[in-house]
């Protein structure tokens, strides 16, 4: 059964940050297997939604699985591929107000991957 990508709003004053991370399946081993493809789509996209990055690495195995990550000034966005499975692992922490869920759309609609596990995370100190 596929979860419904959720976004909520973001309340000011009650966290530090969200963590968002995904499991997304049915991916075709031609897009899972060529980095040069996707990884584009998630710079493209945390640019768009004015993450800051401050560095990036990635690596391409054997079979055309890779594994990426993005230093950002609000934290971190990592990537690993499973081909073999027809997998993507997605991890986006987001420090302040910026919207995660607006870097997995995009990765959701350039991948035609099906989402089925979903965690948005609420990070930081609560009040009261």
């Amino acid at each position: 059964m596929s979860e419904r990508l959720e976004s909520r709003e973001l309340m000011s004053g009650t966290r530090v940050g969200w963590h968002l991370v995904a499991d997304l399946f049915e991916i075709p081993v031609a897009t899972l297997a060529n980095a040069s493809l996707v990884l584009p789509v998630v710079r493209a996209a945390l640019e768009e939604g004015a993450f800051q990055i401050l560095r990036e690495s990635s690596h391409v195995f054997d079979n055309g699985a890779f594994t990426a990550i993005w230093l950002l000034s609000e934290s971190h966005c990592s990537l690993h591929s499973y081909p073999e499975l027809g997998y993507l692992a997605f991890d986006l922490f987001s420090c302040g107000s910026k919207d995660p869920t607006s870097v997995l759309r995009r990765l959701l609609a350039a991948t035609g991957g099906e989402l089925r596990n979903q965690r948005l995370i609420e990070r930081g100190i609560h009040e009261g």
